[in-house]
């Protein structure tokens, strides 16, 4: 494994398991056990090539940067090359924390899958080279492999998800049906967040420091449109995954301050009108993502957001 960091000083961060809240799910399965506490060695920092100030991105002049790009997903280098046929000097590349950490630790250590990260390596190398700024979005999709069977649609042989590992849920906790799965989103910010924050934190600072020395990576998203399940469509639903965010913003911060985090309100961002940041704290090196499916035409944000 590399851990590849941050600090002009060498200078450890350690992130520990326990990140508040209780612990319980919806069903009769148990909990995987506390996440064991990473230690992550921040050295040789880089500044990244754009960053965030005054409310707008810019260089390493200060001068501003309008980033235009696309989404690709994380294994294929090839399309930089297209990227930069396309004018893009951005890209979001997406990547599921159950693909980064496939398997629960083991005796207190981490077992990250080093192949999709050498992938990743190369494909921001290959970036790098045309000179295009990336940002990784730990991406969900579908929630989790585990619940993908119960996702599918009708007629589908393969069903895929991506997100939240499927031994999180291997004690059987959450039937894997649609109903269980909107049980288990809902858990995931409230009764479990003392464990889903301690695992996902973790992975979280792992991949901070590993990406610290890459001048194109500039920006981390924390979680690709986050679901509320049973906390329904609300305010107090949208405020609660916001603070949930913002402790991993903090695990990020602690490892590299100086790349921007992408966070996300409820789904695609609805609720953005009406939630509270506060949380967050500083908004410096901050920046709310929001997908406009509907191009601004009618299904986009109503008057209160």
């Amino acid at each position: 494994m590399r851990l590849r960091g941050l600090a002009a000083a060498a200078a450890a961060v350690a992130v520990a398991a326990g990140c508040g809240g209780g612990s319980g799910g919806g069903g009769g399965g148990s909990l995987p056990p506390p996440a064991p506490t990473i230690h992550v060695h921040a050295q040789g920092a880089v500044q990244p090539w754009v960053q965030t100030s005054g409310g707008q991105f810019v260089d390493q002049q200060g001068h501003p940067v309008l980033l235009r790009g696309v989404d690709v997903p994380a294994g294929q280098s090839d399309l930089a090359p297209v990227a930069a046929q396309l004018g893009a000097n951005f890209v979001r590349i997406y990547v599921g924390w159950n693909a980064i950490e496939p398997q629960p630790p083991v005796n207190g250590r981490y077992r990250w899958d080093t192949s999709v990260l050498h992938q990743l390596d190369h494909e921001i190398e290959a970036y790098r080279q045309e000179h295009i700024n990336v940002l990784i979005d730990f991406h969900q999709f579908h929630w989790s492999p585990y619940f993908a069977q119960a996702t599918c649609k009708a007629g589908k042989k393969v069903c895929r998800a991506s997100g939240v590992p499927a031994w999180f849920y291997a004690g059987g906790r959450f039937p894997a049906t649609k109903s269980g799965e909107s049980q288990a989103e809902a858990a995931f910010w409230t009764s479990e967040k003392s464990r889903s924050l301690g695992y996902y934190s973790a992975f979280a600072a792992m991949m901070a420091a590993r990406y610290a020395h890459d001048p194109n990576v500039v920006d981390y998203e924390i979680f690709n449109e986050p679901h509320p399940g049973r906390l329904g469509d609300s305010t107090e639903a949208t405020d609660i995954m916001l603070r949930w965010q913002a402790q991993v913003r903090t695990a990020i911060q602690k490892v590299d301050p100086t790349r921007t985090v992408f966070i996300m309100c409820r789904g695609g961002g609805e609720g953005v009108g009406t939630a509270s940041l506060a949380p967050f704290g500083s908004l410096d090196h901050l920046a709310l993502d929001w997908h406009d499916y509907f191009n601004g035409g009618s299904g986009g944000l109503d008057p209160a957001g």
